[in-house]
């Protein structure tokens, strides 16, 4: 019984492996972290940093419109 239940912790342990990859994968387009919205307002370029390096493009007229909806202590 000792066999299969040190099996079953090895199962345990590459099914978490796998697991853990997948989620890291599906998660690489998100934000490394948040910018505000006033902080992006300010650049030139708004971007954002996604978790795999690439950049995330915003476009400027959704910033100024979601920035005249949002009153400003939001």
């Amino acid at each position: 019984m000792s066999l299969l239940f040190d099996s079953m912790k090895s199962l345990d342990r590459a099914l978490d492996a796998v697991l853990g990859h997948e989620l890291r994968k599906l998660n690489t387009h998100l934000p490394k972290q948040r910018r505000s919205l006033t902080e992006l307002l300010k650049l030139k370029d708004p971007t954002v940093d996604a978790t795999d390096g690439s950049a995330i493009v915003l476009r400027r007229s959704e910033l100024d419109e979601l920035a005249s909806i949002v009153p400003a202590e939001y």
